[in-house]
Parts: structure tokens; C-alpha cells; sequence
């Protein structure tokens, strides 16, 4: 290899790594910690699925179920997960929660008698971003606010 293609390559990597770094700067970020952006996951099923086997208890949140009828149900609970929570609220007004199990973890499929159709579907958000995994494996923190809707997918 001829030293000046040697020199070019050793220029390009040294930019590119004064790049990244001066954008890290740029950001205020000077860590390379990327837990923080990344969801809080639990590996571990729930063990329980509805309150009356008793949903455990978790940090204070603010839950608000949408059925996209004009129709929504806001309370703050404690909860675990955005499923504890979603079951919490419902079941208070009688109402049933029916979900599908995956690999990667549960899917509601019906909320009541809104069903996961071609058209709508339930999704949960977390501070107003929409869950990334499934909603009985993502941990809540305190004062978190979780939405639930039936909508466009």
C-alpha cells in the first residue's frame, strides 16, 4: 500500500472520530452510557393477570384508556407495567382484557368489545411515546403517564 492512501485513510478515521466526538459535546453528552435511552425491560411474564388474582403493585402512574369513541378513562394507580395498569383501570368498570401470547411478550387484543381489527388496533404509550416492546414487559417509574388507544395502527 502506498504511504499517501496510508495517510489519506489515517485522516479520514481522525475526522470521523473528531466528528463524533465534537457532536457528543455539541449535545452536552460526554458519556457513552445509552442505557438511558433504551426502554426499561423486564425478561420476566407477570404472574398475574387480572385484579382479582391480585395485580401486584408498582410505582404511582397516570393511566388514560381511550376507546376512540370520545369515551376515556383516566386514573392514577400504582402499576408495574403498562398491562398491570391497562388491567387495573377496566376492571374497575367491569370490563374484560383479552391478549394474545408471543415470544416477545403478550398483545391486547380486546379491551371490552373494541377488538384488534384490520382497521384499529390497542397500542400503549408511555409519556407520550408509543411502547417499543410488549406492554407486560416494559417497567413503569414513578409518576410515568400511560395511554392506551384504540386506533389507526
Amino acid at each position: 500500500m502506498k504511504k499517501s492512501t496510508i495517510i489519506l485513510v489515517t485522516i479520514l478515521i481522525l475526522t470521523t472520530l473528531l466528528v463524533v466526538i465534537g457532536q457528543m459535546f455539541i449535545r452536552g453528552r460526554t458519556d457513552l452510557n445509552l442505557s438511558n435511552l433504551l426502554p426499561r425491560v423486564s425478561n420476566k411474564i407477570p404472574e398475574t393477570e387480572s385484579l382479582s388474582s391480585g395485580v401486584k403493585t408498582g410505582p404511582n402512574v397516570e393511566v388514560t384508556v381511550d376507546f376512540a369513541e370520545g369515551t376515556k378513562l383516566t386514573k392514577k394507580i400504582n402499576a408495574r407495567t403498562p398491562y398491570d395498569a391497562l388491567l387495573q383501570v377496566v376492571e374497575d368498570k367491569g370490563l374484560k382484557v383479552e391478549k394474545k401470547e408471543y415470544k416477545f411478550g403478550s398483545l391486547v387484543t380486546k379491551v371490552g368489545n373494541k377488538e384488534n381489527n384490520k382497521d384499529l388496533s390497542w397500542t400503549y404509550f408511555v409519556n407520550g411515546k408509543p411502547g417499543l416492546i410488549a406492554a407486560d414487559r416494559y417497567l413503569l417509574s414513578p409518576d410515568d403517564k400511560v395511554g392506551w388507544q384504540y386506533a389507526k395502527f
